[in-house]
């Protein structure tokens, strides 16, 4: 994993983690469908098929937050990863 440059409007997310575009929170409220949005945004914008937004959990390390994405991105990973055909298309 490699750390992003900010880019404005055509941001590609905080992480580069092919084939994830990794956006990073650290914040006291969760909005998960806004950071969800964001990451899949700037998974199209970094060309890559999957975005996830990588939350940490306050008070804790990183490695006890979440990676939270939407069940179609979930659903996509997970045929990707059994080497079936994309159930959306």
């Amino acid at each position: 994993m490699t750390r992003n440059v900010q880019m404005g409007a055509a941001d590609v997310g905080d992480l580069d983690a092919w084939p994830f575009a990794g956006e990073c929170k650290a914040v006291k409220s969760y909005d998960l469908a806004a950071f969800v949005m964001q990451a899949n945004r700037e998974a199209e914008n970094a060309d890559v098929p999957f975005g996830v937004a990588l939350i940490k959990r306050p008070r804790k390390g990183v490695a006890d937050g979440y990676a939270v994405m939407d069940i179609a991105t979930f659903r996509r990973v997970r045929a990707r990863l059994l080497g079936v055909e994309d159930p959306e298309g």
